[in-house]
This record gives C-alpha cells, sequence and structure tokens, in this order.
C-alpha cells in the first residue's frame, strides 16, 4: 500500500512482511526530507512495523542538514518506539550517498537499539533478508 507518493519518494507499507519501505526517487529538500521519513514514522508506529526498507538506488546527495535532523530527531524519536528491528538498504552507486549510510550507520546501529541493518545490491535480497 502507498502511504505516500511524492516527486522524491514513496512511502511503501508491506503488510506482508509487516515492512516499511521509502523508495527514494530523486533529490528531496529539506520540506521534502523531512515529510517523507515523518510519513515513514507514522506507518511504524500505526501499524507496528519491525522491519525498514530504503531503496535507495536513485537518491542522491543527502544535504548536511537533512543528516543532522536524521541524528538529532529523527533517530531518537523512531527508535523510542522500540518497535523496529531490521533494517535493509538497497544502496546507490552515487558515492555521495554511500558517505551519508556510512555517516548515520553508527546511529542505528547502537547497541541499545537492538537494531540489525544490511546492505543489498537488489531489492529481491533484501525482502528475503527481512523475511528470514
Amino acid at each position: 500500500m502507498i502511504y505516500l507518493e511524492m516527486n522524491c519518494a514513496q512511502v511503501i507499507y508491506h503488510a506482508e512482511l509487516k515492512a516499511m519501505e521509502i523508495h527514494w526517487l530523486d533529490f528531496a529538500n529539506e520540506a521534502s526530507y523531512q515529510k517523507v521519513l515523518n510519513a515513514a514514522y507514522e506507518v511504524i508506529e500505526n501499524y507496528q512495523t519491525p522491519h525498514w526498507i530504503s531503496d535507495m538506488r536513485l537518491a542522491t546527495v543527502v544535504k548536511l542538514e537533512n543528516q543532522e535532523w536524521l541524528q538529532e530527531v529523527f533517530i531518537p524519536k523512531v527508535f523510542a518506539l522500540n518497535i523496529l528491528k531490521k533494517g535493509a538498504y538497497i544502496v546507490s552507486k552515487d558515492m555521495f550517498n554511500q558517505f551519508y549510510l556510512d555517516s548515520v550507520k553508527g546511529d542505528l546501529e547502537k547497541e541499545e537499539h537492538h537494531f540489525q541493518t544490511k546492505y543489498f545490491q537488489n531489492k529481491e535480497s533484501a525482502l528475503d533478508w527481512l523475511s528470514s
């Protein structure tokens, strides 16, 4: 079910996997980035989804302001729900996007979060991992 559709991304709820997916489609300015992640938060909270999928193959650079907001506001807020358990990241070939993932990985994998992350080259492998 598509929960939110924007030019920069879609937020999708996969009931069969109890997963929330952000499918990044293009660059997101600050307002759009926050709108997408807040919609993801709503899906996680409303549907109690323990699985996160971020398809970043079409994503581009993430502005520093968005990275800071993610790390300082969003990550603490979403993990306070105590719902997320696994995150599958389908990676982009964009070098700046790789730097972004590397910069937030430590925040995501803090021991108190009990959150497993794994990177994939394709969506099928990510879905298989989440369903195992």
